[in-house]
């Protein structure tokens, strides 16, 4: 079970990222250039349970682009009483057209 971070315990840190490199097509979405999601920093610093709470495409393949990237990241565990724990995180992560 993870949990939130809370005063006595430490937060995660991200020490290493995996960009999205998305799909290729057009997006057009006034508005909306992020995909937002929760997921669990286990206390090895890997990333499950990925769920998307914000989604920007689901037609073209970018939720599953971003989602697979997530998955990829590392953290340095939060830690709770000195020992590293599971911790529930929030990610948001920006898409920009090039």
């Amino acid at each position: 079970m993870a949990a939130r971070v809370s005063s006595r315990q430490r937060s995660v840190n991200a020490i290493s990222t995996v960009m999205s490199t998305g799909t290729g097509a057009p997006i057009h979405k006034p508005g909306l250039n992020s995909d937002c999601f929760n997921a669990v920093v286990e206390a090895d610093g890997s990333v499950k349970d990925v769920e998307i709470v914000q989604s920007l495409d689901t037609e073209l393949g970018l939720d599953d682009q971003a989602t697979t990237a997530l998955k990829q990241w590392e953290f340095k565990p939060g830690l709770w009483m000195g020992e590293p724990v599971p911790v529930l995180i929030t990610v948001e992560m920006a898409f920009t057209l090039r």
